[in-house]
């Protein structure tokens, strides 16, 4: 299901030029599923670095939101933190994930960090954002 004003040729084209790079990768694997493209890539991040991104996150993780409409809590439950793009690991991290999905950063979302305690949900949403719509303004 897309969103009315989504471009249907242009998302498509972004998903096969990550998959493409994804499925490329010497140390990426391909997680199978029926439902979702899930892939995984162990040693991404150093535990270093995931310790230093877990330290960030929790200096400023709020409720989650979904844009349309707001917090809704039986939509989306976890919580969220929007890390600051010009912090240096911050933007090494987006890098490394531009490199590896092939996908400039331009159309790239604000890195987050998401925790889910047992129990939380995030449901099922298109992750990319339409033109027109009520929450087009707090995106741009």
């Amino acid at each position: 299901m897309l969103l009315p004003g989504s471009d249907a040729d242009a998302i498509g084209r972004w998903g096969d030029i990550g998959r493409t790079s994804l499925d490329a990768a010497p140390k990426v694997t391909r997680i199978k599923t029926d439902v979702f493209e899930i892939y995984a890539m162990p040693g991404f991040v150093s535990a270093a670095e995931a310790a230093e991104l877990i330290a960030l996150i929790d200096t400023d993780v709020k409720p989650s939101l979904a844009l349309k409409g707001g917090q809704n809590a039986t939509h989306r439950t976890s919580e969220t933190c929007r890390l600051a793009a010009d912090n240096p690991l911050v933007k090494a991290v987006e890098q490394r994930m531009c490199a590896l999905t092939g996908i400039d950063n331009a159309f790239a979302e604000t890195v987050q960090g998401q925790r889910y305690s047992e129990g939380q949900r995030f449901g099922i949403h298109n992750d990319y954002f339409a033109a027109g719509q009520s929450y087009s303004q707090a995106v741009a």
